[in-house]
């Protein structure tokens, strides 16, 4: 009897054992053989996990009321224009004036008073605008009358522009986001913040390297027709991507005037090299089939952002920004650009600068170093009054 039982028992044991292996095996081959197969013949997928423009946070948010998330004096419209492909396009964008404008215009811009005590200005040597009439009537609340009022506050300054272009996930206003245009301003630039096609309330047309560098040349466009001001191209992460790539059209046309400078925050060198050290990629990088199933198929459906290539078509100034501790993008992608750009780009065009930044800013919140808004101030100050 006792034997009997003891057998059952062993029975038993191996059944489990043997349901655990097949399971285990079962798992194996769906993560490790069948997702990168579907990854390798799905275009939908490889854009969705590149490009993240689902995920949208903060969510239930009025993107059309920037002063409800703490942005005054800002100014949404949308960008509409007709790419390449005859698509018709609208792009969301955020007008964000600088903290010395709000100051002078303070009643027309209806800034609260609790408000207004708490704008900072970093540097008090601006000078007034002038020449700036407004009309008894004006409405800031009027759409039409808020355009003609952002816009001369943009021709009549001389005031450097940043064109912010962020990376992948979210929106225009995410919090970290937000929290640099806060210190933009503070530096006295106007900003332009957009959300690509398919990302927020910007068109529905599914987001690709080639669209998302055609709506940043777009908005680009836009504010250089309004505008002799200086131009900085600002990319964060994925955005640096598309920062160099618009660069490098920019720079091989001649119809088009230079930016004054880039700056790339977090930036990889090319999208082959990110996605082999970017964390997600851990657990398959050891496959063998790790280059045809994932590698391969990112690049000849041209999701590249070859960003060391781009970097040496055109002359205007590079900075770039780095966290040691950015798990996303590794600081050693950043440096590998800064030497590709070192090693390629003519000693007769803009400079390349790197910065290094030790301490806990991880991937987003390189803002938050105390010597940020002095490296900022210094790169822009310094190539203000030329364009190479």
């Amino acid at each position: 009897m006792n034997f009997s039982l003891s057998l059952k028992r062993r029975r038993n044991s191996k059944r489990i054992l043997f349901n655990a292996l097949k399971l285990l095996l079962v798992g194996w081959f769906a993560v490790f053989l069948i997702l990168p197969l579907v990854f390798k013949f799905s275009y939908s997928l490889q854009r969705g996990l590149l490009f993240l423009n689902f995920v949208s946070y903060p969510s239930h948010i009025d993107l059309s009321r920037p002063e409800t998330l703490g942005l005054y004096a800002t100014r949404n419209f949308y960008l509409k224009y007709l790419d390449s492909d005859e698509n018709k396009v609208s792009i969301a964008v955020w007008h964000i004036i600088p903290n010395h404008i709000v100051r002078q215009f303070h009643s027309e811009l209806k800034i609260k008073p609790g408000v207004l005590r708490n704008i900072t200005v970093l540097n008090e040597k601006y000078k007034s605008l002038e020449g700036i009439v407004i009309e008894n009537k004006f409405d800031i609340n009027d759409h039409r009358q808020e355009e003609l009022l952002f816009e001369e506050l943009l021709r009549k300054s001389n005031d450097p522009v940043i064109l912010y272009l962020h990376g992948n996930t979210g929106t225009r206003a995410n919090g970290h986001r937000i929290e640099l245009y806060n210190s933009l301003r503070k530096l006295g630039y106007h900003i332009f913040a957009i959300d690509y096609r398919g990302f927020a309330d910007s068109s529905e047309h599914s987001p690709t390297e080639k669209g998302c560098v055609s709506d940043g040349l777009a908005i680009y466009k836009y504010i250089k027709n309004l505008t002799r001001n200086p131009i900085y191209i600002y990319g964060h992460s994925l955005g640096t991507g598309i920062s160099l790539h618009m660069a490098s059209i920019i720079g091989r046309n001649n119809n088009v005037e230079n930016p004054n400078g880039i700056i790339l925050e977090s930036p990889f060198n090319n999208m082959r090299e990110e996605i082999k050290n970017h964390p997600l990629s851990s657990i398959f990088r050891h496959l063998p089939w790790f280059e045809s199933t994932i590698l391969k198929p990112i690049y000849d459906n041209g999701f590249r952002f070859e960003s060391d290539h781009y970097i040496s078509d055109f002359h205007a100034p590079v900075m770039i920004m780095h966290a040691e501790n950015d798990l996303i993008v590794p600081l050693e992608l950043g440096h590998e650009l800064y030497l590709k750009a070192i090693e390629t780009r003519n000693k007769s065009w803009g400079p390349v600068e790197f910065h290094r930044f030790e301490g806990n800013y991880g991937h987003k919140y390189i803002v938050r170093a105390l010597n940020f808004s002095t490296i900022i101030g210094n790169f822009v100050n310094s190539y203000k009054n030329k364009i190479y």
